[in-house]
Protein backbone atom coordinates (compact mmCIF):
# COMPACT_ATOMS: atom_id res chain seq x y z
CA UNK A 1 0.00 0.00 0.00
CA UNK A 2 1.32 3.29 -1.08
CA UNK A 3 2.28 5.93 1.75
CA UNK A 4 -0.70 8.19 0.02
CA UNK A 5 -3.00 5.28 0.44
CA UNK A 6 -2.32 4.86 4.10
CA UNK A 7 -2.68 8.78 5.10
CA UNK A 8 -6.01 8.60 3.68
CA UNK A 9 -7.23 5.38 5.51
CA UNK A 10 -5.72 6.76 8.76
CA UNK A 11 -7.60 10.15 8.09
CA UNK A 12 -10.18 8.08 7.49
CA UNK A 13 -10.58 6.00 10.34
CA UNK A 14 -9.87 9.20 12.44
CA UNK A 15 -12.96 10.95 11.39
CA UNK A 16 -15.30 7.65 11.76
CA UNK A 17 -13.74 7.47 15.24
CA UNK A 18 -14.64 11.39 16.19
CA UNK A 19 -18.28 10.70 14.80
CA UNK A 20 -18.41 7.58 16.62
CA UNK A 21 -17.76 9.62 20.14
CA UNK A 22 -19.97 12.06 18.97
CA UNK A 23 -22.68 9.49 18.10
CA UNK A 24 -21.97 8.15 22.38
CA UNK A 25 -22.25 11.73 23.49
CA UNK A 26 -25.28 12.48 22.12
CA UNK A 27 -26.83 8.66 23.35
CA UNK A 28 -25.36 9.58 27.20
CA UNK A 29 -27.04 13.11 26.72
CA UNK A 30 -30.31 11.50 25.68
CA UNK A 31 -30.34 8.83 28.44
CA UNK A 32 -29.32 11.59 30.76
CA UNK A 33 -32.50 13.91 29.78
CA UNK A 34 -34.96 10.97 29.41
CA UNK A 35 -34.33 10.00 33.13
CA UNK A 36 -37.08 11.58 35.64
CA UNK A 37 -36.64 15.02 37.21
CA UNK A 38 -36.30 14.59 40.59
CA UNK A 39 -37.10 17.90 42.43
CA UNK A 40 -36.39 19.01 45.86
CA UNK A 41 -39.16 18.33 48.40
CA UNK A 42 -41.49 21.11 48.93
CA UNK A 43 -42.10 22.80 52.68
CA UNK A 44 -44.83 21.11 54.67
CA UNK A 45 -47.05 22.50 57.11
CA UNK A 46 -48.76 20.23 58.88
CA UNK A 47 -47.62 17.60 56.43
CA UNK A 48 -49.42 19.68 53.67
CA UNK A 49 -47.40 21.22 51.25
CA UNK A 50 -46.81 25.34 51.38
CA UNK A 51 -48.43 26.72 48.11
CA UNK A 52 -48.95 30.20 46.95
CA UNK A 53 -52.06 30.39 46.49
CA UNK A 54 -53.07 31.67 49.97
CA UNK A 55 -53.22 35.00 51.91
CA UNK A 56 -51.97 37.33 51.88
CA UNK A 57 -51.85 38.66 55.56
CA UNK A 58 -52.49 36.53 58.10
CA UNK A 59 -52.23 33.18 56.32
CA UNK A 60 -53.61 29.59 57.59
CA UNK A 61 -52.15 26.94 55.85
CA UNK A 62 -54.12 24.33 58.15
CA UNK A 63 -57.78 25.52 56.42
CA UNK A 64 -59.04 23.53 53.31
CA UNK A 65 -59.53 24.98 49.93
CA UNK A 66 -63.50 25.85 49.53
CA UNK A 67 -64.72 24.97 46.60
CA UNK A 68 -68.20 27.01 45.05
CA UNK A 69 -68.90 28.00 41.98
CA UNK A 70 -69.25 31.55 43.06
CA UNK A 71 -67.14 33.32 45.18
CA UNK A 72 -69.43 36.37 45.66
CA UNK A 73 -72.02 33.78 47.05
CA UNK A 74 -69.90 32.03 48.79
CA UNK A 75 -68.42 35.43 50.72
CA UNK A 76 -72.15 37.07 51.11
CA UNK A 77 -72.61 33.53 53.10
CA UNK A 78 -69.66 33.67 55.27
CA UNK A 79 -70.32 37.47 56.19
CA UNK A 80 -73.97 37.01 56.80
CA UNK A 81 -73.16 34.10 59.01
CA UNK A 82 -71.80 37.28 61.41
CA UNK A 83 -73.60 38.26 64.53
CA UNK A 84 -71.63 41.84 64.53
CA UNK A 85 -72.62 44.68 63.20
CA UNK A 86 -69.42 45.09 61.00
CA UNK A 87 -70.24 41.60 59.45
CA UNK A 88 -73.78 42.87 58.14
CA UNK A 89 -71.87 45.94 57.65
CA UNK A 90 -69.56 44.43 55.12
CA UNK A 91 -71.88 42.09 53.42
CA UNK A 92 -73.54 45.34 52.32
CA UNK A 93 -70.44 46.94 50.71
CA UNK A 94 -69.50 43.15 49.27
CA UNK A 95 -73.65 43.35 47.53
CA UNK A 96 -72.49 46.50 45.93
CA UNK A 97 -69.97 45.03 44.72
CA UNK A 98 -71.21 42.14 43.69
CA UNK A 99 -73.73 44.67 41.65
CA UNK A 100 -71.16 46.74 39.89
CA UNK A 101 -69.65 43.56 38.60
CA UNK A 102 -72.86 42.09 37.16
CA UNK A 103 -73.33 45.80 35.77
CA UNK A 104 -69.90 45.36 34.51
CA UNK A 105 -70.05 42.37 32.54
CA UNK A 106 -73.47 44.09 30.48
CA UNK A 107 -71.43 47.73 29.51
CA UNK A 108 -70.01 48.42 26.24
CA UNK A 109 -66.27 48.53 26.91
CA UNK A 110 -65.29 51.97 27.00
CA UNK A 111 -67.78 52.45 30.08
CA UNK A 112 -66.37 49.03 31.84
CA UNK A 113 -64.25 51.15 33.91
CA UNK A 114 -66.25 53.26 36.06
CA UNK A 115 -68.02 50.37 37.27
CA UNK A 116 -65.22 47.93 37.50
CA UNK A 117 -63.91 50.98 39.75
CA UNK A 118 -66.65 51.12 41.86
CA UNK A 119 -66.86 47.29 42.16
CA UNK A 120 -62.93 47.37 43.43
CA UNK A 121 -63.75 49.81 45.70
CA UNK A 122 -66.53 48.43 47.83
CA UNK A 123 -64.59 44.96 47.86
CA UNK A 124 -62.08 46.96 49.35
CA UNK A 125 -64.67 48.24 51.79
CA UNK A 126 -66.16 44.90 52.68
CA UNK A 127 -62.69 43.92 53.69
CA UNK A 128 -61.86 46.45 55.41
CA UNK A 129 -64.74 47.03 57.30
CA UNK A 130 -64.75 43.25 58.29
CA UNK A 131 -61.11 43.45 59.13
CA UNK A 132 -61.95 46.16 61.28
CA UNK A 133 -59.30 48.27 59.81
CA UNK A 134 -60.39 52.44 60.37
CA UNK A 135 -60.97 54.02 56.99
CA UNK A 136 -61.92 57.76 55.27
CA UNK A 137 -65.42 56.63 53.44
CA UNK A 138 -63.29 58.81 50.30
CA UNK A 139 -61.36 57.05 47.91
CA UNK A 140 -57.94 58.56 48.90
CA UNK A 141 -56.65 59.43 45.85
CA UNK A 142 -55.90 63.03 44.12
CA UNK A 143 -54.76 63.66 40.58
CA UNK A 144 -52.90 66.83 39.29
CA UNK A 145 -51.83 67.72 35.93
CA UNK A 146 -48.84 69.58 35.39
CA UNK A 147 -48.73 72.21 32.69
CA UNK A 148 -47.49 71.44 29.27
CA UNK A 149 -48.29 68.42 26.49
CA UNK A 150 -50.72 66.30 27.06
CA UNK A 151 -47.94 63.09 28.62
CA UNK A 152 -48.11 60.56 30.61
CA UNK A 153 -44.61 61.56 32.93
CA UNK A 154 -47.18 64.69 32.95
CA UNK A 155 -50.06 63.22 34.92
CA UNK A 156 -49.63 62.63 39.01
CA UNK A 157 -51.63 60.44 41.46
CA UNK A 158 -51.41 61.41 45.23
CA UNK A 159 -52.26 58.50 47.79
CA UNK A 160 -53.97 61.16 51.08
CA UNK A 161 -53.24 60.02 54.57
CA UNK A 162 -57.56 58.84 54.67
CA UNK A 163 -59.14 57.00 52.77
CA UNK A 164 -60.03 53.53 51.17
CA UNK A 165 -56.48 53.20 49.76
CA UNK A 166 -54.35 54.38 52.67
CA UNK A 167 -56.83 51.78 54.65
CA UNK A 168 -56.01 48.59 52.57
CA UNK A 169 -52.11 49.77 52.36
CA UNK A 170 -52.65 49.38 56.12
CA UNK A 171 -54.06 46.80 56.22
CA UNK A 172 -51.15 45.11 53.73
CA UNK A 173 -48.76 46.80 56.21
CA UNK A 174 -47.20 49.12 53.48
CA UNK A 175 -48.45 52.86 55.24
CA UNK A 176 -48.61 55.54 53.00
CA UNK A 177 -45.20 57.19 52.89
CA UNK A 178 -45.21 60.93 53.29
CA UNK A 179 -42.02 63.76 52.80
CA UNK A 180 -41.93 66.79 54.96
CA UNK A 181 -41.19 69.98 52.59
CA UNK A 182 -40.77 73.71 53.76
CA UNK A 183 -43.52 75.57 51.70
CA UNK A 184 -43.86 79.10 51.83
CA UNK A 185 -46.41 80.77 54.22
CA UNK A 186 -47.71 83.80 51.60
CA UNK A 187 -47.81 83.86 48.00
CA UNK A 188 -45.82 86.75 46.09
CA UNK A 189 -49.27 88.89 45.53
CA UNK A 190 -50.47 87.71 48.87
CA UNK A 191 -47.53 89.09 50.66
CA UNK A 192 -47.81 92.24 48.23
CA UNK A 193 -51.37 92.82 49.52
CA UNK A 194 -50.22 92.91 53.21
CA UNK A 195 -47.41 95.18 52.65
CA UNK A 196 -49.47 97.68 51.35
CA UNK A 197 -51.87 97.11 54.31
CA UNK A 198 -48.98 97.14 56.65
CA UNK A 199 -47.69 100.44 55.29
CA UNK A 200 -50.61 102.16 55.37
CA UNK A 201 -51.26 101.10 59.11
CA UNK A 202 -47.67 102.12 60.12
CA UNK A 203 -47.82 105.67 58.10
CA UNK A 204 -47.64 107.72 60.79
CA UNK A 205 -44.67 105.85 62.39
CA UNK A 206 -42.07 105.35 59.46
CA UNK A 207 -40.66 108.45 57.54
CA UNK A 208 -41.37 109.08 53.96
CA UNK A 209 -37.16 108.36 53.15
CA UNK A 210 -37.50 104.99 55.47
CA UNK A 211 -40.61 103.89 53.87
CA UNK A 212 -39.20 102.24 50.84
CA UNK A 213 -36.91 100.32 52.65
CA UNK A 214 -39.47 99.00 55.52
CA UNK A 215 -41.53 98.09 52.48
CA UNK A 216 -38.88 95.89 51.40
CA UNK A 217 -37.88 94.67 54.57
CA UNK A 218 -41.45 93.49 55.04
CA UNK A 219 -41.96 91.95 52.19
CA UNK A 220 -38.97 90.16 51.97
CA UNK A 221 -39.46 88.62 54.99
CA UNK A 222 -43.53 87.82 54.55
CA UNK A 223 -42.15 86.13 50.93
CA UNK A 224 -39.48 83.98 52.95
CA UNK A 225 -41.66 82.70 55.91
CA UNK A 226 -41.66 79.31 55.39
CA UNK A 227 -43.39 76.48 56.88
CA UNK A 228 -43.15 72.69 57.18
CA UNK A 229 -45.99 70.35 55.32
CA UNK A 230 -46.15 66.72 54.74
CA UNK A 231 -46.56 65.89 50.87
CA UNK A 232 -48.09 63.10 50.06
CA UNK A 233 -46.76 59.90 48.28
CA UNK A 234 -47.01 60.82 44.63
CA UNK A 235 -46.46 58.69 41.28
CA UNK A 236 -46.26 59.73 37.69
CA UNK A 237 -49.07 57.92 35.69
CA UNK A 238 -46.40 56.38 33.30
CA UNK A 239 -44.89 54.82 36.17
CA UNK A 240 -47.93 53.53 37.80
CA UNK A 241 -48.80 51.80 34.02
CA UNK A 242 -45.00 50.72 33.67
CA UNK A 243 -45.21 48.85 37.28
CA UNK A 244 -48.60 46.63 36.63
CA UNK A 245 -47.40 42.84 35.42
CA UNK A 246 -50.83 42.62 33.45
CA UNK A 247 -50.35 45.88 30.87
CA UNK A 248 -46.59 45.63 31.38
CA UNK A 249 -46.19 44.31 27.62
CA UNK A 250 -48.53 46.57 25.83
CA UNK A 251 -46.25 49.13 27.69
CA UNK A 252 -42.88 48.14 26.75
CA UNK A 253 -44.68 47.86 22.72
CA UNK A 254 -45.06 52.15 22.92
CA UNK A 255 -42.21 52.94 25.31
CA UNK A 256 -39.72 50.11 23.53
CA UNK A 257 -36.65 51.57 25.37
CA UNK A 258 -38.18 51.19 29.16
CA UNK A 259 -36.38 47.90 30.29
CA UNK A 260 -38.19 45.28 30.98
CA UNK A 261 -39.33 44.71 35.08
CA UNK A 262 -41.07 41.33 34.65
CA UNK A 263 -39.82 38.08 34.16
CA UNK A 264 -41.93 34.67 33.26
CA UNK A 265 -41.84 32.51 35.55
CA UNK A 266 -42.87 28.57 36.28
CA UNK A 267 -44.00 26.66 39.29
CA UNK A 268 -42.95 28.75 42.11
CA UNK A 269 -42.71 26.13 44.93
CA UNK A 270 -41.16 26.39 49.03
CA UNK A 271 -38.65 24.24 49.01
CA UNK A 272 -37.11 22.20 52.05
CA UNK A 273 -33.83 20.63 52.67
CA UNK A 274 -33.96 18.33 55.66
CA UNK A 275 -29.63 17.58 55.74
CA UNK A 276 -29.27 21.37 56.26
CA UNK A 277 -32.74 22.25 57.61
CA UNK A 278 -33.11 25.10 55.50
CA UNK A 279 -36.30 26.45 53.41
CA UNK A 280 -36.54 28.55 50.17
CA UNK A 281 -38.97 29.68 47.47
CA UNK A 282 -37.64 27.66 44.34
CA UNK A 283 -38.83 28.45 40.75
CA UNK A 284 -38.07 27.83 37.35
CA UNK A 285 -37.40 30.44 34.45
CA UNK A 286 -39.16 29.89 31.36
CA UNK A 287 -37.11 28.12 28.56
CA UNK A 288 -37.10 32.00 26.60
CA UNK A 289 -35.47 33.73 29.88
CA UNK A 290 -33.30 30.66 30.84
CA UNK A 291 -29.84 32.44 30.88
CA UNK A 292 -27.10 34.35 32.03
CA UNK A 293 -28.54 37.82 31.55
CA UNK A 294 -31.98 37.00 32.90
CA UNK A 295 -30.61 35.89 36.27
CA UNK A 296 -28.32 39.36 36.73
CA UNK A 297 -32.02 41.14 37.01
CA UNK A 298 -33.50 38.83 39.98
CA UNK A 299 -32.04 40.19 43.74
CA UNK A 300 -31.53 37.68 46.09
CA UNK A 301 -31.95 34.99 43.50
CA UNK A 302 -29.29 33.11 42.51
CA UNK A 303 -29.21 29.34 40.57
CA UNK A 304 -29.82 25.88 42.20
CA UNK A 305 -26.92 23.56 40.64
CA UNK A 306 -29.37 20.88 41.93
CA UNK A 307 -30.46 20.93 38.58
CA UNK A 308 -27.81 20.70 36.49
CA UNK A 309 -28.54 18.57 34.35
CA UNK A 310 -31.56 20.41 32.30
CA UNK A 311 -31.48 23.14 30.40
CA UNK A 312 -34.24 25.25 31.94
CA UNK A 313 -32.80 27.35 34.66
CA UNK A 314 -33.88 26.50 38.22
CA UNK A 315 -33.35 29.33 40.80
CA UNK A 316 -33.67 29.67 44.20
CA UNK A 317 -33.74 32.13 47.33
CA UNK A 318 -31.15 32.54 49.75
CA UNK A 319 -31.79 30.03 52.37
CA UNK A 320 -33.84 30.47 55.40
CA UNK A 321 -32.66 28.24 58.37
CA UNK A 322 -35.86 26.87 59.74
CA UNK A 323 -38.93 25.80 58.65
CA UNK A 324 -40.48 28.52 61.08
CA UNK A 325 -38.93 31.57 59.41
CA UNK A 326 -40.82 30.62 56.07
CA UNK A 327 -43.74 31.48 57.77
CA UNK A 328 -42.60 35.13 58.26
CA UNK A 329 -41.79 35.31 54.17
CA UNK A 330 -44.85 34.33 52.19
CA UNK A 331 -45.15 38.23 51.73
CA UNK A 332 -41.38 38.48 50.97
CA UNK A 333 -41.49 35.77 47.89
CA UNK A 334 -45.19 37.10 46.89
CA UNK A 335 -43.74 40.69 46.31
CA UNK A 336 -40.77 38.74 44.16
CA UNK A 337 -42.84 36.87 41.92
CA UNK A 338 -44.83 39.73 41.26
CA UNK A 339 -42.65 42.74 41.07
CA UNK A 340 -39.47 41.05 39.70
Amino acid sequence: MSEQNLTRLTKKISSLEKNQQKLKDEVSNLKEASKPLIERPCSKYNRKDLILRKTVVYPEFDRKTVLTDSHWHYIELFLRAGKEEHCHKAANYWNQAKNFYTATANLDLVAKPLTTYYCFLNATKALLTYKRINFDLQHGVSGKHEAGQIKLQNEYVSIQKKGVLAGLCEYLNEPVSFTPRDVNIFGSNQAEVLVRGISNKTREFVSAAERQAFENNVREYLINRKNTKPFPETHTLKNILYNLEFIHRAYKLTFNSEPELFIPIVKPRFVFDKNNNESWLEFQLEEGDSNARTLTNIDTFDRDDFYKRISIIYVAEKPLHGLVKIMGSILKALKVIIEQ
